[in-house]
């Protein structure tokens, strides 16, 4: 992964908290990239219209733990058959003292982009390298690291270190803003074949890791007399490596989990389900458990850990306990006259009135064995 380098170290894992909470956390969704047109060629552009020259969507994000801005952009069509062309790809950054800086007739007509300023420019090349050109630093010139920057397809990323971007800035960098171009060679303005935004600058985005949202168990209904899946939801996409969910009985040894991940409205979600010989009807046996999240196992788009503890910094594991005992159907932790009241409701059906989560062993009806297990629980808590 491009940015696993940057990582930081794992923190200590957090204290269980007791029973498991379901409510989801505050929206913190990873803000979308920005789109622009296809096929927007600029008119005045008198190169060859490539795919590879049309923006199609854009994005810088401040990385803040790691002393990281990371520019990327997608293309209407692949970046290297723009090699031959002489293309670059050029982000105008707008530190505080940007002014429109394209050329002005007669010398480079035509006029185009008055609104597009920058004080500095960031520079990737089809082949993998680039260059800072800090233009009111003394047009200080910085190299990129090639492992720094990456082209597959259609898409760049260069990761530039911050302090590469700080000098004679006037402005933190949560408040810069900027313009990608790609062009064709250096010096004309008809060189240029794309502004995104067209006329403008968009904003610097600052982009937290990645949370744990919420932790669904079951459906999300309150009911522990079966526990037969948790879902846990991602505060945006992220990476799963092996291992990344832990559950533990209160003895310490682990459940055996299925995990199948899936991408939904931009987050990653992971329904977690359960195997081994002490299951019943799909469910966990009764007693106390902890799920853990770990943080060193779980990676955003950026490469960085989980903040499972959510002290905004990446690293820390996510943890929490949960508890099933057949019979709870409210989740208050014990077996009372409510949940008996609502078993009797569900006694005798297997069709209108049943409930599957009083369906001891799976086999689609609530019936006398299912009662006797109710009556062994009734009055026990957790």
């Amino acid at each position: 992964m491009l940015f696993r380098s940057l990582l930081t170290s794992p923190k200590s894992r957090p204290r269980v908290t007791g029973r498991l909470q379901v409510e989801a956390l505050e929206d913190r969704a990873v803000p979308a990239a920005f789109t622009d047109p296809l096929g927007d060629f600029l008119p005045t552009y008198t190169g060859v219209p490539l795919p590879g020259m049309d923006v199609v969507a854009h994005e810088v994000v401040v990385l803040e733990e790691q002393g990281r801005v990371v520019f990327s952009g997608r293309m209407a069509g692949p970046i290297a058959p723009t090699q031959e062309i002489g293309a670059l790809y050029l982000f105008g950054v707008d530190r505080g003292l940007g002014t429109p800086r394209f050329l002005d007739p007669p010398n480079s007509p035509p006029v185009i982009g008055p609104n597009v300023i920058w004080d500095l420019v960031v520079r990737i090349n089809p082949n993998g390298t680039g260059q800072v050109n800090n233009i009111i630093a003394g047009r200080l010139v910085t190299p990129l690291s090639t492992a720094d920057i990456s082209i597959v397809g259609n898409e760049f990323t260069a990761s530039v270190p911050l302090s590469v971007l700080l000098p004679s800035a006037t402005r933190p960098p949560q408040e810069w803003t900027y313009n990608l171009w790609p062009r064709n060679g250096i010096g004309l303005n008809v060189q240029v074949s794309d502004l995104a935004p067209d006329d403008g600058n968009s904003p610097f985005q600052v982009v937290a890791p990645a949370r744990v949202a919420s932790v669904a168990v079951n459906d999300g209904s309150a009911q522990r007399s079966m526990v037969n899946s948790l879902t846990v939801t991602f505060d945006g996409p992220v990476t799963l490596d092996p291992g990344a969910f832990e559950l533990l009985r209160q003895d310490g040894s682990p459940v055996e989990l299925n995990v199948a991940p899936s991408e939904l409205d931009g987050r990653t979600v992971a329904v977690l389900t359960f195997a081994g010989t002490d299951l019943v009807g799909g469910s966990l046996a009764d007693g106390s458990y902890t799920l853990t999240v770990l943080a060193d196992r779980v990676h955003d788009r950026f490469g960085r850990e989980l903040d499972g503890d959510g002290d905004g910094v990446a690293g820390g594991d996510w943890a929490d306990g949960l508890v099933r005992l057949f019979g709870d159907a409210d989740g208050d932790g014990d077996v009372d006259g409510q949940d008996r009241d609502r078993f009797r409701s569900a006694f005798g059906t297997s069709d209108a009135g049943y409930l599957w989560y009083f369906d001891f062993d799976g086999d689609g009806d609530v019936d006398g064995l299912d009662n006797g297990q109710f009556n062994r629980q009734f009055g026990h808590s957790q």
